[in-house]
């Protein structure tokens, strides 16, 4: 079942193309390799625009707002994806290839769902850095949708079923150790960069004036 909360995900129409540009600039990870970042793709050459309406048709409901701005200018080249992902390497997906994670990787989710998980609505619907990172809820699971990895192989996930008062969705990152969600993609995006090029001695969640750090202030949302 579709909860819509009363929350405002605080998402307003930002450039996205600076700041994916910024991020890999700002990357200074592993040996400096500025490929290693989870949005290098964005600077391949696309062979074909991204077709939003047909992923949206393909997955069977609007995708939200800061989702969609990210994918017009993210279209990485399908050949460097295809590789990127053999090679267990962080990568995003572009429109054309989002699907629901149980049709992409139903063993990595039949394992996720051995467990029954169940939170109340005031457990559940905390965000930022008062959440806690082990609670979920199993009945969404089936209609998480997988959008990338990160450089630890830990899923960035889509989840329709929680939608925010202006429009966003909540978005999932699920790692071996914990689950960090939030109100948008937008914010989601925001935090990886400060994981990837900001001084970081955890994962995330960060609060909201770390994520205002270096290329975080271009992208406007909240918790």
């Amino acid at each position: 079942n579709m909860k819509n909360i009363i929350l405002s995900s605080g998402y307003e129409t930002s450039d996205w193309e600076t700041f994916l540009s910024c991020w890999i600039d700002r990357y200074t990870g592993p040996v400096n390799d500025k490929t290693r970042t989870i949005v290098f793709g964005h600077t391949t050459t696309a062979k074909t625009p991204p077709d939003l309406e047909k992923a949206e048709r393909t997955l069977g409901f609007a995708l939200p707002r800061s989702l969609r701005d990210f994918l017009e200018v993210y279209n990485p080249d399908l050949d460097w994806l295809d590789e990127r992902i053999a090679r267990r390497e962080s990568f995003m997906l572009p429109a054309g290839r989002l699907e629901l994670l149980s049709r992409i990787d139903p063993y990595t989710l039949s394992i996720w769902t051995e467990e029954e998980s169940e939170a109340e609505d005031d457990e559940y619907f905390v965000y930022g850095k008062g959440q806690d990172n082990c609670v979920f809820r199993s009945e969404y699971f089936p209609n998480l949708v997988f959008l990338g990895k990160t450089s630890l192989n830990d899923f960035v996930l889509l989840n329709p079923l929680v939608s925010t008062e202006d429009g966003e969705m909540e978005v999932v990152l699920h790692s071996s150790f914990s689950i960090f969600r939030t109100l948008s993609f937008a914010t989601m995006m925001r935090s990886l960069y400060c994981y990837e090029c900001e001084k970081v001695t955890s994962y995330p969640p960060y609060s909201e004036g770390f994520l205002n750090l270096g290329c975080g202030k271009l992208i406007v949302s909240k918790l």
